[in-house]
C-alpha cells in the first residue's frame, strides 16, 4: 500500500507527496478539476509523468522490471540521427493501427445505425461501402516502422529532428500508455453512433409506451363500447380540475389497484388523490425527456409526471367541440368518442401524441393530457405537441398503430390527421 508522507493543498491546488519503492513522488492536483501532473527526483533523474509511468520507471531502474532494449528496428533508426540528444521519444504506430483496425468493423456497424436513425439522411440510404472492404490490419501495418525523435538543445535553441512512417499517430507503443491513448480514440469515434444507438433505443421505447396507451384505448372501448372521454365527469369542477382520461385507462394498463384508490367523485388536487396522483408510472414517461417522472406544483406537491398527451382536435375550442362537429378530434373534454363515429378511418386519426414541453400530472384533465392543434408548427411549436427527438415525433393513431411524424409535415396533413371527420382524403400521404 502507497504510505502518503504529506498532504497541502491552498483551496486550488493540491500537493500530495507519497514514498514510491524508497524514492519520493509528489502528485500535484488542480481544483476540482480531472487535471494534474506527477513528478518524482531520483540522485539522477528528473522523472515527469503519470504515478504509474513513474513507478514503472523507478522499478526499471532497480531492475524489478526489465529495461526496455532496442530492437533492429530502433538501431537502424539511431543510426540515421544525431548521436547526442537531450531527450529521446520512441512510438511505435503498427499497434495502435492494429487495434483501431480492429475497431473498424464495429465502429462501422455503428455508423450504420447512427444513419439509420439520425432523420438526417432519405430512407434507404446506406454507406456506399461494406465490411467487406475494411482491409487487414497487417496490409497497412507492413510498410510502417518505429518512429523516433530526438531533441537538441544548442545555442539556437530547441531543436526536434525525427525519422517516422506515420507521424499522424501520437501513440507511444508496447505499454499501457497505447492502450489508454487507443481507448481514448476509440471513445471518441464510437461516441456519436452510440448516442444515435441509445437515442434510436429511447424512441422505440417510447413508441413501446405508446402502442401499450393505444392498447389500453382499445381495451376500453371493448368493454364500453366507446373511448374514454377526455376528462371524467363532475358537476362544478372545470376540466382542468377534473381527473384526466389516463385515469380511466388505469385498469388497461395493469395499475387496478390504483384506480380503485383513486376518489373518482374528487378532482385531481384534492387530498383523497394526492398520493395516488404522485406516483411515477413508467408507461406514461417518455425515456428522452430528461426534466424527470415529477413536476411540482405551487402548493408544494410532486405528481407523476405524463409526457404523452391525447389530441383534442383542431382550434382552441377543439375539445369542447362536439363529437359531429367538423374540427372535433378522438379526446373532448365533456363527451367521449365511439369507434363509429371516426369517419376519416382508425389508420388516418392521431389519436395519443409525445409532448414537446410544459408536462403536466397525468392524472390531471386540461391541458396537461388533452392539447389540440392551435398554431403553426404543429410539431415541436407553441402547442406542445412534439418530442425529444430530432425531426418529429411518435405519435399513435386510432388503429392501434404507432408512427414517426416528420416535424416537415404539410400543415394541411397534420390538421387533418388530428380530427374525425373532416371528411379528407389521406390515402397514403404520410
Amino acid at each position: 500500500m502507497t504510505k502518503v508522507i504529506v498532504e497541502e493543498s491552498d483551496g486550488e491546488v493540491r500537493f500530495r507527496k507519497v514514498d514510491k519503492h524508497g524514492h519520493e513522488l509528489t502528485i500535484v492536483e488542480f481544483g476540482p478539476t480531472p487535471f494534474g501532473q506527477s513528478f518524482c527526483v531520483t540522485n539522477d533523474w528528473l522523472i515527469i509523468g503519470s504515478p504509474q509511468v513513474i513507478e514503472a520507471f523507478l522499478l526499471r531502474q532497480s531492475g524489478d522490471l526489465p529495461r526496455w532494449v532496442p530492437s533492429p528496428e530502433h538501431q537502424a533508426a539511431f543510426a540515421e540521427l544525431p548521436k547526442e540528444f537531450s531527450s529521446l521519444t520512441v512510438s511505435d504506430p503498427r499497434g495502435s493501427i492494429n487495434v483501431i483496425m480492429g475497431l473498424a468493423p464495429m465502429l462501422f456497424g455503428f455508423a450504420q445505425t447512427a444513419i439509420r436513425e439520425s432523420g438526417e439522411f432519405p430512407p434507404g440510404f446506406e454507406i456506399p461501402l461494406g465490411m467487406e472492404d475494411i482491409p487487414p490490419s497487417e496490409r497497412i501495418t507492413h510498410p510502417l516502422f518505429p518512429n523516433v525523435m530526438i531533441a537538441e538543445i544548442t545555442d539556437e535553441g530547441v531543436h526536434y529532428i525525427s525519422r517516422a512512417s506515420l507521424p499522424g499517430i501520437p501513440f507511444v507503443s508496447g505499454d499501457a500508455a497505447t492502450t489508454t491513448a487507443v481507448i481514448a480514440v476509440g471513445v471518441a469515434l464510437l461516441l456519436p453512433a452510440v448516442q444515435a444507438a441509445r437515442e434510436a433505443a429511447r424512441r422505440t421505447q417510447s413508441q413501446n409506451n405508446l402502442r401499450q396507451l393505444a392498447l389500453a384505448m382499445h381495451n376500453y372501448e371493448s368493454s364500453m363500447r366507446k373511448f374514454p372521454a377526455g376528462t371524467v365527469e363532475k358537476d362544478g369542477l372545470e376540466p382542468n380540475e377534473r381527473l384526466s382520461w389516463m385515469v380511466s385507462i388505469l385498469p388497461f394498463i395493469e395499475q387496478q389497484a390504483i384506480f380503485n384508490r383513486i376518489d373518482r367523485n374528487a378532482g385531481w388536487e384534492d387530498d383523497a388523490n394526492a398520493d395516488w396522483g404522485g406516483l411515477v408510472l413508467e408507461v406514461l414517461n417518455n425515456p428522452a425527456v430528461a426534466s424527470g417522472p415529477q413536476v411540482d406544483t405551487d402548493d408544494g406537491r410532486s405528481w407523476g409526471v405524463t409526457h404523452y398527451v391525447g389530441i383534442g382536435g383542431l382550434g382552441e375550442d377543439g375539445p369542447n367541440l362536439a363529437v359531429d362537429e367538423k374540427g372535433a378530434g378522438v379526446f373532448g373534454y365533456n363527451r367521449a368518442t365511439r369507434m363509429a363515429d371516426i369517419h376519416d378511418g382508425t389508420s388516418n386519426t392521431v389519436m395519443i401524441s409525445e409532448a414537446s414541453d410544459d408536462y403536466g400530472p397525468w392524472i390531471a384533465g386540461g391541458r396537461a393530457t388533452i392539447r389540440p392543434l392551435t398554431e403553426r408548427p404543429y410539431i415541436n411549436g407553441p402547442d406542445g405537441i412534439g418530442g425529444p427527438y430530432r425531426g418529429g415525433c411518435n405519435m399513435a393513431l386510432a388503429d392501434g398503430s404507432v408512427k414517426f411524424i416528420s416535424e416537415n409535415i404539410d400543415a394541411a396533413l397534420m390538421e387533418a390527421l388530428v380530427t374525425i371527420r373532416g371528411g379528407e382524403a389521406l390515402g397514403n400521404e404520410f
